[in-house]
């Protein structure tokens, strides 16, 4: 298979997974809004079910995108030495390509790994284990709302507590 051909599926791929990953956001927001959970259906997939494609398209995305920045890595160190040194001829040599191609692979799971790792620490979850709030923001739950509320109010009687039976 040559380069371009190569280029070619890979483009095409990325352009019909992109109009899936459109299409599925789509349909969660609107057809299968939040709150509609497994009780409705679209295609025999729940809200859920769509989320799970939309996930998955969305890490084929970023392994095709890899890929194709590898396919296209010369012309972007050409690119690249252009903006730093406008003077510079030439095409990088292979060793060049991979040394710096494996570098930026390796900052990007770097970066990929410590933004998980951060996203984890800031998450608190509430004494009774019900949703969560972040560290920075002031964002609860609404049941961490109520719970509050309820601490601060006297307690209402039920229907029926308290009464006498005739």
């Amino acid at each position: 298979m040559t380069r371009n051909s190569l280029n070619g599926l890979i483009d095409l791929a990325l352009a019909g997974l992109m109009l899936g990953l459109l299409l599925t956001g789509l349909g969660m927001a609107y057809v299968l809004p939040a709150g509609t959970g497994h009780s409705a259906t679209l295609w025999g997939l729940s809200r859920h079910g769509w989320g799970e494609v939309h996930l998955w398209m969305s890490y084929t995305v970023v392994v095709l995108v890899g890929l194709h920045l590898a396919v296209h890595w010369g012309w972007v160190l050409i690119t690249a030495r252009r903006g730093v040194w406008p003077a510079a001829k030439g095409c990088p040599s292979l060793g060049t390509k991979v040394v710096t191609g494996l570098g930026a692979a390796a900052l990007v799971i770097v970066f990929v790994l410590s933004l998980g790792w951060w996203a984890t620490e800031s998450v608190i979850h509430n004494e009774r284990g019900e949703g969560w709030r972040h560290e920075v923001g002031v964002v609860q739950t609404d049941a961490q709302d109520l719970h509050a509320d309820n601490e601060q109010r006297p307690r209402r009687r039920a229907w029926g507590e308290g009464q006498r039976s005739r």
